[in-house]
């Protein structure tokens, strides 16, 4: 193994347009582990530019299995201490299958979101997520919750819970604006592209502005977000940040209504809208962290979570999230009501909580003891 401190991270959409939230996260703990003197490698589908780590490019590949062949083709001949991906698209798949039998070779580490059993994704992926999470040497997972839901369904042993965290430059580095010009938003079925679109034309002072950010899928209580706003009251004003439209459920190609779908905002343009609304919601049936509901807290916006998403529970607050049973519209609204209200403050420790360089010293730390492990004991 090379003596200096190297690692590998493994991520298909890490890339300098933010593509979800794992991507994100990583991301975020990047830089701060080569302020740590870590020499960083990043393996990658798409354009990420960082001069601070060596990115390497593989061929965009929809099929996770034919993906792990092209990232093993990589990680053969990579010098490092440490290769790291998450559970989620199983990355080093191949790589595990191929080197089962080597005695020499890098340290290999998955950061567990819940499987895919929970997560609602189907039986496709089962096998190759499985088999990474029961092969790599360590598992640390990104929630308590996350770490008991891998250990039921893969049973393994996870060695720590690392809680992911937010890059603090990325929320709080903006100006705030009164008009957006980025993205594109339907109006009366109509397909619009952003341009000095007043911030008050589609969250408006005199209506109660609900703030919901994510993908159009049954996870994320998609199903629960149409009739939540079917059954709300007019002063309710939804403001969707989604994916385009065209890759959504069939409700939503209908008239805005009480609902406005957005997307493809820049951050800055997000953060000023988002900042306008009073209650962010989190319909979602399972999340493994929610960085949304993170950000949400440290913007001062309370949170609304259906009660079935148990990982907000591990959140370091307590009157800042109200929980509500999305089955039930008339706890759905007296929730909302009673959530524009508070007030959200977090102190240092809790925003520490929050924090990315927090998650960075962490994964530092802990990547450090597995070093030293190897070095003594062989393991």
């Amino acid at each position: 193994m090379p003596s200096r401190k190297s690692v590998c991270i493994c991520r298909k959409d890490i890339a300098d347009k933010d593509r979800g939230g794992i991507s994100f996260y990583y991301k975020g703990i990047i830089n701060e582990l080569v302020s740590y003197g870590w020499e960083v490698y990043v393996i990658t589908q798409l354009p990420y530019t960082n001069p601070k780590v060596k990115v390497i490019n593989v061929p965009e590949e929809d099929d996770y299995y034919k993906h792990s062949i092209n990232v093993y083709k990589i990680l053969k001949d990579l010098q490092v201490n440490i290769i790291e991906a998450s559970n989620y698209k199983f990355e080093l798949y191949e790589y595990l299958k191929q080197t089962k039998k080597v005695k020499v070779k890098p340290i290999t580490i998955a950061r567990a979101d819940p499987s895919g059993v929970t997560c609602l994704f189907g039986n496709e992926y089962i096998e190759g997520e499985q088999y990474q999470t029961q092969h790599v040497d360590y598992n640390i997972a990104l929630s308590e919750f996350a770490k008991n839901d891998t250990q039921y369904h893969y049973n393994i042993k996870t060695k720590r819970v690392i809680y992911i965290g937010v890059d603090f430059d990325h929320l709080f580095g903006y100006t705030s604006v009164d008009s957006l010009n980025s993205g594109k938003y339907i109006n009366n079925r109509k397909e619009i592209r952003v341009r000095n679109l007043k911030i008050d034309k589609i969250a408006p002072k005199s209506k109660i502005n609900i703030f919901w950010s994510g993908k159009p899928t049954y996870m994320k209580g998609y199903d629960y977000l149409e009739h939540l706003i079917n059954d709300s009251p007019e002063n309710f004003n939804f403001i969707l940040n989604s994916t385009p439209v065209s890759r959504g459920i069939s409700w939503s190609k209908k008239p805005a209504g009480k609902h406005t779908f957005i997307w493809g905002l820049d951050r800055a343009d997000q953060i000023s809208l988002w900042k306008n609304c009073n209650v962010t919601l989190l319909p979602s049936r399972v999340e493994g962290f929610s960085l949304v509901s993170a950000e949400s807290l440290l913007l001062g916006i309370p949170l609304i979570a259906n009660q079935q998403c148990q990982v907000v529970k591990e959140f370091p607050v307590e009157k800042e999230i109200l929980y509500f049973n999305p089955t039930k519209i008339k706890d759905f609204i007296q929730t909302v009501e009673l959530g524009m209200h508070v007030k959200v403050d977090l102190d240092e420790k809790q925003k520490w909580f929050f924090s990315s360089k927090r998650m960075a010293l962490e994964t530092h730390h802990f990547y450090m003891e597995v070093l030293d492990a190897r070095r003594k004991y062989g393991v």
